[in-house]
């Protein structure tokens, strides 16, 4: 007989308490006048082993089974304990004897998809079919975020923990967000490559919270012609040349961001003619010339920004902007933000870029389309281009001009001829504005003037008097907002039944100022913006 496994059922006994000196030629020799045909020893302990012996028939095996229970089976002074032993398949399968049921996997994997990924992991260490059926519940997911519930409570994510996932995973993500620099900043940069080797059907890529190698990279190169979004954070050294292989073949890639991202701008001159928004943020050695070829070869791009791009010093983005000749952005682009940009805009450059189109020398003017403008903290912005966007740009729906402390008094006054402007930011502004204008403004929603020294009572006041669907005004460090503010804007929300939500931190309004307390009036009295 060749094996134990292959013997009928009912004629094998499960043996325990054997002394860990009894051999299996001793104990076939003890039990052969029972007709015992083989005995195997399973495993050698220092106290005590397991074997299965097997009988010519199973009416010899039932004989020995009676005289074990009756305690007359003794080998080395030991009682030998002594079972009915089940065949493989009915180990594998109904579990009839020790009472317990073997799920099949995809069971398991059902039952798993409702638990965190902790849990799956100890999944895995029960048995093999555990292991197969928790390995199953990944295939389901195709996004991996960290605002996934599954993640740990404390958000603790470690770089093992992340490769142990990613490899389950893998092959059916189809996007990836790794957005949060306070759950990531442990991580090692390994992990992006780890990401591009088992992630082939990827085409939404988020890597803004992690720290980036250049070579970590090169893996993205074999599936760039199906991505459609790629943001990148911080980055250990130029990538303008692993970036160029991948935007070489990315044809259908519509999104790219870049915050913090160590490139001169090579890489951007190779992006697709069709890429509809670009987000360029921190990135302090792009270089304007490079920036402007880009710029150029677009064709479809509707969103822009540009932020602290220290190295951008001359105008020529502006310029290329304005250039009509060079590209058709002003039909196509629907947002423009320029935040901390430094270059300006002089006269004279421009009228040598238009020579005879001396009446299209501002932004405002060629892009009247534009639903949503930001210039904040850009010294170039001036009173001729505020009046510009009162005239012109007559489907802004939001407008940011914070910080540009070239404004005065009345300079923002053209800017009540907006009737589609929903939110306004004016935050840390000259001491001279007010925003008395924006009583005629009725479609306002939302007004951010944070920090603004010249903003009274009678200002805000007649806001909340003439804006009926304002709902969020932002007043956070404004010294000269007091108590009747509050009274105004608890009667208003109250007589309109409609919520107005306040951020008066840094005012003269405290949390003990009376007033008339009501559901339609939420104040926020601690520091949420700045």
């Amino acid at each position: 007989m060749g094996s134990i496994e292959a013997t009928t059922n009912r004629r094998r006994l499960f043996v325990s308490n054997l002394p860990s000196s009894t051999s299996s030629g001793k104990l076939l020799g003890m039990l052969r006048p029972y007709n015992a045909t083989y005995a195997l020893i399973l495993e050698k302990y220092t106290d005590c082993n397991h074997a299965f012996i097997a009988f010519k028939t199973k009416e010899d095996a039932a004989v020995v089974l009676k005289l074990s229970r009756e305690g007359r089976i003794v080998c080395d002074c030991r009682k030998l304990r002594m079972y009915e032993a089940n065949s493989k398949k009915r180990r594998k399968g109904s579990g009839a004897n020790d009472g317990t049921v073997e799920l099949p996997p995809d069971c398991i994997a059902s039952i798993a998809r409702y638990l965190p990924y902790a849990d799956r992991a100890r999944l895995e260490m029960v048995s093999s079919v555990w292991r197969q059926g928790s390995q199953l519940s990944h295939r389901v997911v195709r996004h991996l975020e960290f605002e996934d519930w599954r993640w740990p409570e404390n958000k603790c994510v470690s770089t093992g923990f992340l490769d142990w996932l990613v490899r389950r995973q893998g092959e059916c993500l189809t996007s990836v967000a790794i957005n949060d620099e306070r759950l990531s900043k442990n991580l090692n940069p390994r992990i992006v490559a780890t990401i591009g080797w088992n992630c082939p059907r990827l085409v939404d890529i988020d890597f803004t919270g992690l720290r980036i190698w250049p070579s970590s990279l090169r893996p993205f190169a074999s599936i760039s012609s199906q991505l459609k979004c790629l943001s990148l954070g911080t980055t250990e050294g130029p990538v303008d040349a692993e970036l160029g292989r991948i935007f070489d073949r990315a044809k259908y890639l519509r999104h790219f961001r870049a915050d913090g991202t160590n490139i001169y701008g090579k890489c951007l001159t190779h992006l697709h003619p069709n890429l509809e928004t670009l987000i360029l943020r921190n990135c302090s050695r792009l270089e304007s010339r490079l920036a402007c070829i880009m710029l150029t070869n677009m064709k479809r791009l509707q969103h822009l920004e540009i932020i602290y791009c220290a190295n951008l010093r001359d105008n020529n983005i502006l310029r290329t902007l304005i250039d009509t000749n060079a590209n058709n952005l002003f039909r196509t682009l629907s947002l423009v933000k320029f935040h901390h940009c430094s270059f300006i805009e002089p006269e004279i450059d421009i009228r040598e870029v238009l020579v005879s189109r001396l009446t299209e020398k501002s932004i405002p003017k060629l892009y009247r389309q534009l639903s949503r403008l930001s210039v904040a903290y850009c010294i170039w912005v001036n009173y001729t281009f505020v009046m510009d966007i009162g005239r012109y740009m007559r489907n802004l729906t939001y407008l940011n001009l914070t910080g540009c402390k070239s404004l005065r008094d009345d300079y923002l006054e053209p800017l009540r001829d907006l009737t589609q402007l929903k939110i306004l930011e004016i935050n840390c502004m000259h001491p001279s504005v007010s925003v008395f204008f924006l009583q005629s403004l009725e479609s306002l929603t939302e007004l951010r003037c944070r920090k603004n020294v010249g903003i009274t009572d009678q200002d805000v006041c007649s806001v909340l008097n003439n804006c009926s669907k304002i709902t969020i005004i932002d007043v956070e460090g404004c010294c000269q907002v007091g108590p009747p503010t509050l009274r105004r804007a608890a009667k208003m929300a109250k007589s309109r039944k409609k919520l107005i939500h306040m951020y008066v931190a840094g005012t003269k309004i405290k949390q003990s100022t009376p007033y008339e307390e009501n559901e339609y009036l939420q104040l926020t009295f601690k520091y949420m913006h700045f």
